[in-house]
């Protein structure tokens, strides 16, 4: 891989491997079902970074005991095999939601908590990545943005928002990417770094804005139906990531919104509308 980094990713034996077809012949791969991590752990030698990405964002029927699992119990069981195993540092993907917000980001925020308790007083640092509206090629459709494009992309009569005023920062994956980069070549040469970054690009946008935008980008006719359903009841209305941490060590945002939805939109017609 890149920068002579050595790649084992966990993963459930179901896990689909789509996004990691052009790296495949690059990483190794090890099932969660086959011992876990300690066995990855064993198997490959020492991990020196453990990046803890899984989660859960629930609905669709799934069991409350089904979001707890994926991001509380299953990464806690993930940290404590990093601890045994010493690992040097753990990185984890959080939310930029207010824990009240729902049930994943409460969940997202126990984690974090029983993380920082699980890493108290060992030599493994712990650092929290606060992921804002991430975006981009083969997100899930439970993403807002991937299910805004595939309706307008496929021809849907209609979409119904709220209002839209809610303010939010959207950052392209490539940006995400670049971001956790920067932190993994800062910690192989020891530099100290914040116990926490927020990643996005800095920029506030109504969601209105960028729905309109990906509307017109996608040359839609879909009907927008704004002020069809109310906002949740603990709707957070400004959530921007403050970037300055980041850009002091170094990293920046490179894709303009416009850039990053045309991109995820002509990938997302491929994938759904040929």
């Amino acid at each position: 891989m890149a920068d002579n980094h050595e790649v084992i990713v966990l993963k459930r034996r179901a896990s689909p491997l789509t996004c990691l077809s052009s790296v495949l012949g690059h990483i190794r791969l090890h099932n969660l079902e086959d011992g876990g991590l300690r066995s990855a752990l064993g198997a490959h030698g020492r991990v020196e970074v453990v990046l803890h990405f899984a989660t859960c964002y629930g609905g669709d029927g799934e069991p409350f005991s089904a979001l707890l699992g994926a991001n509380v119990v299953g990464p806690l069981r993930v940290i404590e095999s990093a601890v045994q195993s010493g690992v040097s540092a753990f990185i984890n993907a959080d939310t930029s939601l207010p824990p009240e917000t729902n049930h994943y980001a409460r969940a997202k925020r126990y984690f974090l908590e029983c993380a920082r308790q699980a890493v108290s007083g060992r030599c493994m640092r712990l650092l929290n990545m606060r992921l804002e509206h991430l975006y981009g090629p083969g997100h899930n459709n439970k993403n807002f943005i991937s299910r805004v494009i595939h309706a307008c992309c496929s021809n849907q009569q209609y979409m119904d928002f709220t209002h839209g005023e809610q303010v939010r920062d959207f950052i392209y994956i490539d940006d995400v990417v670049a971001a956790y980069q920067r932190v993994l070549d800062l910690l192989s040469v020891g530099r100290e770094l914040d116990p926490e970054y927020s990643v996005g690009t800095g920029l506030a946008l109504r969601l209105r804005q960028v729905v309109e935008l990906i509307r017109e980008l996608s040359r839609s006719s879909i009907e927008l139906r704004f002020g069809a359903i109310p906002y949740r009841e603990a709707e957070p209305m400004r959530l921007v990531a403050n970037i300055e941490p980041l850009v002091q060590i170094g990293w920046s945002p490179t894709v303009s919104l416009e850039d990053g939805l045309a991109r995820t939109i002509r990938e997302e017609k491929k994938r759904w509308c040929s």
